[in-house]
This record gives C-alpha cells, structure tokens and sequence, in this order.
C-alpha cells in the first residue's frame, strides 16, 4: 500500500480513487499508469522538474541545475518512446479484460540510478563535469531516498528492450542543441 511523503502523493492517489470509482459507476475498464521519472526530447525546459533535462540544459547554459536530495538518492528514469510503448501494451492487455477490471501498473525501467551515477554519465558523454549546484531545500524531507521501481503488474509487459540511459541522455542533449539553435528555446 503506498504511504506518500507529501502532500502531492496524498492528491495522486486520491486522484487513483476517483478514477477506480467512476470506473466503477460507468462500469469501464480502468489503467492507472504510476510513471517513472520520465526523460526524453522535447519535455517542457522552462519548468524546473525533469533532473536530466535540467542538467542537459545547464551544460548549455551559465546558469547551473540545481540538486537538492543528497548525490546517493536512487532514482528510476524511464525514456519517454519506453513509457508510449508500455502504455500502448497495457491499454491492448486491459482490452482483453472483463469490463469491470481497474488496473494500476507502474511504469517505469526496472534500472535503480543513484544521482551521483547520473552525473557520471553527463561527465562521460560531456568530457566535462555537468554544471550543477548542490544545495538545501525544505522540501528535500518529501523525497525519498530511495525510490527503486519495479512492477508486479504484468511484469512481462516490462521484459523488453529499452532505451540505454547514456544513450537517452544524448537524445535529449542533441534535442536541446538542436531547439536552441533553431531559435525554439533559450539557454535560461
């Protein structure tokens, strides 16, 4: 059962309760879809959310990502074509089900990554440490530590090949380079 640390998690899953129960009233199929920390080209940069786009995007910038959990937090990012994948896969499956089925399935890479780990592979794919800046946040104590992701729902929807995380990193840099020199984004 999940416990979450914050407030967003409490709304998340009074959200998954609104769901299951209007699925319910209306007799539908429902499938909730707990996503990972998604990544990949073309995610919203002007938000401060999504760590590999923010590090991307400080490489590129004078402005440094800032980090607020400690470098040993563990983390599951999951590429977003993966994440369409898994979707399309577990709406097919729930198809196949009784009307009245509710569903909730973590979709996610099944590979844990530390943030010091993360960094390491902007450094190899950079040849330069990534511009980050460390620091404290009172909304750190809503993070776990410890965030290793793996469903039991249909875990043979999960046994595919996925996006490698250095190479979907490099995607999402490319993207970037590519908006900025288009004139569609800016560095800051």
């Amino acid at each position: 059962e999940p416990r979450p640390l914050a407030p967003y998690g409490e709304a998340k899953l009074r959200a998954e309760a609104l769901v299951r129960a209007f699925g319910e009233r209306a007799g539908v199929r429902t499938l909730i879809g707990r996503i990972a920390n998604l990544y990949g080209p073309r995610q919203a940069v002007g938000k401060p959310q999504g760590l590999i786009t923010q590090l991307a995007r400080a490489n590129l910038s004078p402005t440094p990502a800032s980090i607020y959990v400690p470098l040993e937090t563990v983390r599951d990012y999951l590429y977003a074509d993966d994440c369409a994948g898994l979707v399309r896969d577990a709406t097919a499956r729930l198809l196949e089900l009784p009307a009245d089925t509710h569903v909730v399935k973590i979709l996610a890479s099944g590979q844990p990554v530390t943030i010091s780990a993360l960094l390491g592979h902007f450094t190899a794919l950079g040849k330069a440490r990534p511009h980050v800046m460390l620091g404290l946040s009172p909304l750190a104590g809503y993070q776990a530590v410890d965030l290793r992701l793996e469903s039991v729902v249909w875990p043979d929807l999960d046994e595919r090949d996925t996006m490698p995380l250095p190479a979907g990193i490099h995607i999402t840099a490319q993207a970037l380079i590519s908006g900025l020199q288009s004139g569609e984004l800016t560095a800051r």
